[in-house]
This record gives C-alpha cells, sequence and structure tokens, in this order.
C-alpha cells in the first residue's frame, strides 16, 4: 500500500474535538486509527495496517481533517480514481469504509483496515 494524502475537508463544531480524539483498534480487521486534534476544528488523522503482513503500513492519512454531522472524510487518489475513505466517529467507536476498497477485497486478509472500531482506554 502507497501511502495517500488528503484532499477535502469539513466544518467542525468547537466542542466535538474531545470527545472523538484519540487511539482506536479495530475489532475484526487489522487497523490502527489515531485521531489527534490540532485545534478545535482541525484533526490529524492516521489510518494505519496494524498488524500481518502489511503491519506499519498507512492506509490513508490526513493533517487537516475536519468532522461533518459526526464523520471524517478523507479523499485520496488511485489511479484516475478519485476516493472517499469515510470514518464515523462516536460514543468511543469509530466505523471505516472506502469508496474504492470493498469489505469483501478485505476478507481474510492481513492487511485489512475496513470495519468498527473502539477506542483503546487510555486508564491505568
Amino acid at each position: 500500500m502507497k501511502k495517500l494524502t488528503l484532499l477535502a475537508a469539513f466544518m467542525l463544531p468547537a466542542s466535538a474535538a474531545t470527545t472523538i480524539e484519540g487511539e482506536y483498534l479495530c475489532n475484526d480487521c487489522h487497523g490502527y486509527l489515531t485521531i489527534k486534534a490540532t485545534t478545535p476544528s482541525d484533526y490529524q488523522v492516521e489510518l494505519v495496517v496494524g498488524g500481518g503482513s502489511c503491519g506499519g503500513e498507512v492506509f490513508v492519512q490526513g493533517d487537516h481533517v475536519q468532522l461533518r454531522k459526526g464523520k471524517l472524510f478523507l479523499t485520496w487518489k488511485d489511479k484516475t480514481k478519485t476516493c472517499i475513505t469515510e470514518v464515523s466517529v462516536g460514543g468511543g467507536r469509530a466505523s471505516v469504509s472506502d469508496s474504492c476498497v470493498r469489505p469483501e477485497d478485505e476478507e481474510s486478509s492481513t492487511c485489512a483496515v475496513l470495519g468498527d472500531y473502539t477506542m483503546r482506554s487510555t486508564k491505568k
């Protein structure tokens, strides 16, 4: 997988920053999602393959991503196609889908990142 960059961003209410910021682990796939607030209305988002043969490879990332109706949208290109990775977030959970990568393409793959995520607890 190659490193993909963000092309689009959307509006965010200032109060949402603390509710989605954190590290998320995929429940049934190998993804690792990090969301960091850089300002109350701006996020750094990184979706990485967390394990398997593709472990550590970046699926998609963006330095200036904004939330719209509980969703983060990261736009990237695959050859001539424009693709959108959508991350729905809220309540300590996230769900990742993509317009170019289908869930069935990732079945049994150690590179899979699409699916449902749970925020990693930081309590010690």
